[in-house]
């Protein structure tokens, strides 16, 4: 069951929204500050406070009459505000119970919903079913004043200009016509398929994977759930948190994280420098521009175990071969 409540209250309007919690990321922060490094500018390591990454102006906005805009926001923080001392908790070795493990599974699954990337998939999809239908209903100028008179009989075009279906038509062909999903749909979206995929990922079996002290320990990011193969099929193979052969890993600290699979072991393991540079290397793979690090962290690309500046050295060497000559 998912520990986010979706009863929204109702108080006053805040505009930055974090679609990474900040009690998650001040988990891999020192002294108050989150180390971090741009992948794919090369940017970085710079240190800041975890307020100012992994958030967007007005992420969680909602349209209605009934509740504010910010609503929604102010029900992920108090998701949130109970969410951080449970991983406060862990982080520092208390035993985790089957409470404590629902708001973990709730965690992995709003941060699996609720990015930047799935948004964009989504708005694209979205963007790509309304041209179509639209190309349908203009498929003849019959056609189309038929649909304006039944939009203007149930008074969704009061107040509107009439454009001509000629010119709809040309700018239809041209590709100037973006239709743009807002906020609220995304947020209904996203909360619809929350207790879904929450109730998909307790089918998983869990364990712990804890750190060796001189493993470098475990990294996070921007998009800190990683949903990988165990072994790929051949042809198309679209990844999905109900698959079988799949395992999510999930960093919880750069001491801790957790990693899930149907059927799959439950005992705790310990992981030293090759496997937590697996594992950081799967998080920099699900990277979408900003990772968060800790000190000493390495990286095991399949041949080499590397570190720090290796990795800058990587990240500039792409960006420049994308800008070209």
């Amino acid at each position: 069951m998912s520990r986010f409540a979706t009863e929204l209250p109702t108080v006053t309007t805040a505009r930055a929204h974090h679609y990474v919690p900040q009690c998650y990321l001040i988990g891999f922060a020192r002294e108050g500050k989150i180390t971090v490094v741009d992948v794919k500018t090369g940017k970085g390591p710079f240190a800041t406070n975890p307020k100012n990454v992994a958030q967007e102006r007005d992420f969680n906005r909602i349209d209605g009459a009934d509740l504010p805009a910010d609503a929604l926001e102010n029900a992920y923080g108090a998701f949130e505000g109970e969410l951080a001392p449970v991983l406060k908790g862990l982080i520092a070795g208390e035993r985790c119970g089957e409470e404590q493990f629902e708001y973990v599974l709730s965690l992995v699954g709003v941060l699996a919903l609720r990015n930047p990337r799935y948004r964009a998939s989504f708005s694209g999809f979205q963007n790509s079913v309304r041209h179509q239908m639209l190309a349908v209903a203009l498929s003849s100028k019959e056609r189309w004043e038929k649909q304006l008179a039944r939009m203007r009989a149930d008074g969704y075009l009061q107040g509107k200009p009439d454009v001509p279906y000629e010119t709809l038509k040309e700018h239809l062909a041209k590709g100037d016509i973006r239709f743009v999903t807002t906020t609220s749909e995304h947020a209904r979206a996203e909360l619809h398929s929350l207790e879904v995929i929450t109730e998909v990922l307790t089918r998983r079996r869990w364990r712990w994977v804890r750190a060796n002290k001189d493993s470098g320990g475990f990294i996070t990011c921007d998009h800190p759930v990683c949903l990988n193969w165990i072994k790929r099929p051949r042809g198309f193979a679209p990844l999905g948190y109900g698959l079988t052969g799949t395992t999510v890993y999930f960093p919880l600290s750069p001491d801790l994280a957790i990693l899930g699979e149907f059927g799959g072991p439950t005992d705790d393991v310990w992981a030293d420098a090759y496997m937590a540079g697996d594992f950081n290397r799967r998080v920099l793979n699900n990277t979408e521009r900003q990772a968060f690090v800790s000190d000493g962290f390495k990286v095991f690309d399949g041949v080499n175990l590397f570190g720090i500046d290796e990795l800058m050295r990587r990240a500039r060497a792409v960006q420049n071969t994308s800008q070209g000559p």
